[in-house]
């Protein structure tokens, strides 16, 4: 027979997981969103970081809006459904089931991955524009302020992503035995 456990989810315990798990894996992309445009102001010059706003600009706003529609389209897609517009094809039909499918990637896609694109090619802005009066003009003139300042940002990135790891890896499964979480 199966062994009985008495135990209830640990539903804060699962939310601190997803969490930390969520706040390291954005580590990486945020500080590439930051240090960037600043290495190619020092290293590059202003005019080569212009190119880059200019790219981010353009390529992410088409991705965005890309996204938006997409997701929009997708959740419209099961709404017609649905709605019995197409005969014969009900809420437990294949066309239903492929149409859910494609809602639960259009709904990320409309709420929160074309809308970040947003604050991404506005962080990227920022930046370029707080550090700007310190960037040369033509590339290479000023290398020794730019390697300490990315040094900095490096490493503050880098204590940043060890605070938030610094917490026990091991966690404790009905049963009493414990996991390593990689």
């Amino acid at each position: 027979a199966l062994p009985i456990y008495n135990w209830s989810p640990d539903n804060k315990g699962c939310v601190s997981i997803a969490t930390k798990a969520a706040v390291l894996e954005m580590i990486i992309p945020g500080a590439m969103a930051v240090l960037v445009p600043v290495a190619m102001g020092f290293l590059l010059g202003a005019k080569a970081l212009a190119g880059l706003l200019v790219g981010a600009i353009a390529s992410g706003f088409l991705l965005a809006v890309t996204m938006a529609n997409a997701g929009g389209a997708w959740d419209n897609a099961k709404k017609y459904v649905e709605s019995g517009a197409i005969a014969g094809h009900g809420k437990k039909s294949d066309l239903h089931k492929a149409t859910v499918t494609g809602d639960t990637v259009g709904d990320p896609f409309k709420d929160t991955s074309g809308p970040s694109l947003n604050i991404l090619i506005k962080l990227m802005s920022i930046v370029s524009l707080v550090f700007a009066p310190i960037f040369p003009a033509e590339p290479y003139v000023q290398w020794v302020p730019a390697v300490i300042i990315l040094l900095f940002l490096g490493l503050v990135s880098l204590f940043v992503g060890m605070r938030i790891s610094s917490g026990s890896s091991k966690h404790e499964v009905p049963g009493g035995k414990q996991i390593e979480l990689h």
